[in-house]
């Protein structure tokens, strides 16, 4: 998967209404930090009134400190709208707080990009975490803003199924629809990099060959650039 191609899926999510969460894998240092901040000025640009919170890294382990973060980069702006400062027992009831207090004549489009720690395998975090994502899908708020969220990081997916099915509650998300592979970034990303290390002139050599013995995994790239 490309990032426009990702980009435009999550443009279609976000004026359709299809899905309001979106999960995205990929193994560690394969770009995602990099990829959420394209991402973050690309939606700003696309969508008028559009509040991009961070990109945020999370703990699923600590869900209060998720919804607090949430809550402190929209007060920074100015749009906590009725959220005070307190526990959240979900993200649904945080939103439900903050979108009560938004004009409905100015409806906004908020999305929040978050981003997990590498490697996780606490199956049972991360299941309360996408099933407490999940439920946002719910909201329907009287302002006409809409909340959504993107959550990038490396997961095993076998694991939360099982939690799942043992809690008998529905997987937070369908492969292939609001669910997407991230390998690592394209060509032009790493030729990109290469010249941001100051080698404009080799570029044209460097570039492809990185992006072929690192398999589009940036972290990779920058090791090799800095031999």
């Amino acid at each position: 998967m490309l990032r426009e191609d990702l980009r435009d899926r999550l443009f279609r999510m976000i004026r359709h209404q299809t899905f309001t969460s979106y999960y995205l894998n990929g193994p560690p240092g394969s770009g995602k930090s990099r990829l959420l901040n394209w991402l973050a000025g690309e939606l700003q640009e696309e969508f008028l009134r559009c509040v991009v919170i961070g990109p945020l890294g999370v703990a699923p382990d600590r869900p209060e400190g998720i919804r607090s973060a949430i809550r402190a980069s929209l007060a920074e702006l100015g749009l906590a709208g009725d959220a005070g400062e307190g526990e959240y027992g979900s993200l649904s009831d945080l939103w439900t707080q903050v979108l009560s207090g938004q004009p409905r004549d100015l409806p906004r489009t908020f999305v929040c990009l978050l981003e997990l720690p590498s490697r996780l395998s606490d199956a049972v975090a991360l299941q309360r975490l996408f099933s407490d994502i999940r439920a946002t899908e719910a909201l329907r708020p009287d302002t006409r803003s809409s909340v959504h969220h993107l959550i990038a990081g490396s997961w095993f997916t076998a694991p939360v199924r099982r939690v799942c099915d043992d809690v008998n509650i529905s997987f937070p998300y369908s492969e292939d629809r609001n669910n997407g592979l991230w390998t690592g970034v394209a060509l032009q990303e790493i030729m990109e990099m290469v010249r941001e290390d100051g080698r404009s002139d080799l570029v044209d050599a460097h570039g492809p060959l990185l992006r072929e013995i690192t398999g589009g995994h940036p972290s990779a790239a920058k090791d090799i650039l800095a031999l």
